[in-house]
């Protein structure tokens, strides 16, 4: 669970970097595959699930997957308001960085849990 935390604070900050380097190819590059690292939070639950599901881990994993899908599709859906708004492309990185940071709140009630 700490190394989720750590990727989710990842997740955050390079997607909070994306506005200011949204006009300069270099760090637009850098800032992207920073965003990209950033992916393998989802390795987490997806071995925790694994290894609580028991019998069902087909069903773990598919839940999995579609939460993800869900999540992708709030995402854009989120971005699309922002551009809408006239908040311009760049926007698309404090939507994701929000929702980044929004990510501990969930990653602190399944650690608690977890320890429990």
């Amino acid at each position: 669970m700490p190394g989720a935390g750590i990727m989710l604070a990842w997740s955050a900050v390079a997607l909070g970097l994306y506005l200011p380097a949204a006009d300069t190819t270099g760090p637009i590059m850098i800032d992207i595959f920073a965003i990209g690292f950033g992916g393998s939070p989802a390795i987490i639950p997806q071995t925790t699930l694994m290894d609580v599901a028991g019998g069902a881990q087909g069903l773990a994993a598919a839940l999995n997957h579609a939460a993800f899908n869900i999540a992708n599709a709030l995402g854009r859906r989120l971005d699309g308001i922002a551009i809408t708004a006239g908040y311009g492309f760049g926007s698309k990185g404090i939507v994701g960085a929000g929702l980044a940071i929004a990510g501990p709140v969930v990653w602190a009630a399944a650690s608690a849990a977890d320890h429990r």
